[in-house]
């Protein structure tokens, strides 16, 4: 993995909410205390948490679910879509309480039985994310469910964390009874510059490196200071710049690096607007699939000619006595001609990309060309073979993601059609998402399919 390269025991910038990886900075401990206060202790039994995507609203809903109370037991509805009785029975299992087959209001009764069977200073709370995507129904369900607690001390806990499009909600006259329940709200804003910074030296230290070894002191500045302060944009933007620093063969995040992974996240969505069809230009309309057969049909038997002439020029070679000079001319003019055929073959959809050019991410473990007496000798005493189909001989096992790559553009230029994705998806199990590949890492190649395959 690419954190082995910059010295470090694991990926410093993951993005699944780990709650031993935590930063508790001034904003995630008022967060986390507001969490735990609403979970044990708030009077009206409604807490609200909100905050912009990103700044680690779930990663401390984790982290409090992970300290395990002695005196509570917790249940997590992460999606808002589903109706209020699913959310039940989901929230029952979880509480261990039997759900079956039971209609709502039997499992609203499970409920209240279970509540009137907790011991003085005992809580249930049921947590609530992305609460800003529930539905006005559910929003009024939930303040008909804390009726259900009826004791002297409130014993059922109802947490909603949510985007600030929750206040919208429950602003709204529809929620009006809910929202004057709300006791306990806060809001989780984005850190500061100095939290910030400090972020990424805690993220980097849990893998036992130091950020000022991996990031230069402007490549830092620049990536936080395009980061708006967001814990998820910081590890994205951190995350990239590690793998072009990385593609790159650097030990070390230059300024360059972080402006380009700023520069790939910032404009992704304005590169990859596709135009409408009709707006594209006539000179690459036409290379829609029907308007390769014609171009086929032309390129057949010309390259029958060049095959039966490389034979012919095989076959006078060793019949004569001419002089070495001699036969290398006819296997360089064979070359030449099999070179000119190739330029007249239909060119691809996408952007040209010279295969033999310098590039900064070369292809790993590619063929080296023969020296050139070798070819010369290929050329007379081997007739000439068939052209593959699909990926060439001389493509690479494996091949380094190039910034902008998309794996259509991968499968066009090593498989020979865009429409590979599939099978390239197949060899590399790792990716999940053809739209979500990173400059720098690594593709494997699928094998080229026999003649019999491709019939």
């Amino acid at each position: 993995m690419y954190h082995e390269h910059f010295g470090l025991n694991g990926p410093p910038f993951q993005f699944n909410p780990t709650p031993d990886a935590i930063y508790l900075g001034k904003e995630h401990r008022e967060g986390l205390a507001l969490l735990e206060w609403g979970m044990t202790n708030e009077p009206s039994g409604l807490t609200v948490l909100m905050g912009e995507t990103g700044t680690g609203k779930t990663t401390l809903i984790f982290a409090v679910l992970a300290r395990h109370y002695a005196n509570l037991r917790a249940a997590y509805i992460g999606n808002p879509k589903l109706d209020f009785e699913r959310m039940m029975r989901t929230a029952l299992e979880q509480l261990g309480i039997e759900a079956g087959a039971k209609s709502k209001p039997e499992l609203i009764d499970a409920l209240a039985a279970s509540l009137d069977r907790l011991a003085t200073g005992e809580r249930i709370a049921l947590l609530f994310d992305e609460a800003q995507e529930l539905a006005d129904e559910t929003l009024e369900e939930l303040r008909l469910l804390s009726n259900v607690d009826t004791g002297a001390e409130r014993r059922l806990q109802i947490l909603l964390v949510g985007q600030p499009e929750l206040a919208e909600r429950l602003s709204a006259s529809k929620a009006r009874s809910l929202n004057g329940r709300i006791g306990a709200r806060a809001v989780l804003n984005p850190l500061e510059a100095e939290e910030a910074r400090a972020y990424v030296e805690h993220r980097v230290h849990l893998q036992g490196g130091d950020a000022s070894s991996v990031f230069a002191p402007r490549a830092l500045g620049h990536l936080l200071a395009h980061s708006d302060g967001l814990p998820r944009r910081i590890n994205v933007l951190c995350h990239n710049a590690m793998l072009l620093a990385y593609g790159e063969g650097k030990t070390r995040v230059e300024l360059a690096a972080a402006k380009e992974a700023v520069a790939a996240y910032e404009n992704f969505f304005t590169a990859a607007k596709r135009r409408p069809a009709g707006e594209w230009p006539r000179r690459l309309r036409i290379f829609r699939p029907g308007h390769f057969v014609p171009i086929l049909r032309l390129a057949a038997p010309l390259l029958a000619l060049v095959a039966l002439g490389a034979v012919a020029g095989g076959i006078y070679a060793r019949s004569s006595d001419s002089s070495p000079a001699l036969v290398r001319a006819v296997a360089h003019e064979t070359r030449e001609k099999a070179h000119n055929v190739v330029t007249i073959a239909p060119p691809r959809p996408s952007k040209p990309v010279a295969e033999s050019g310098p590039t900064n991410t070369p292809a790993l473990f590619s063929t080296p060309p023969l020296p050139s007496g070798d070819v010369a000798k290929e050329a007379t005493l081997k007739p000439a073979a068939e052209p593959k189909q699909g990926a060439s001989a001389r493509s690479p096992r494996q091949v380094r993601v190039r910034y902008q790559d998309t794996l259509s553009a991968i499968a066009n230029r090593y498989l020979g059609s865009p429409y590979e994705v599939d099978r390239l998806m197949a060899a590399n199990p790792q990716v999940r998402d053809a739209d979500l590949i990173y400059p720098g890492e690594i593709i494997r190649l699928p094998a080229a399919q026999s003649a019999d395959a491709t019939r």
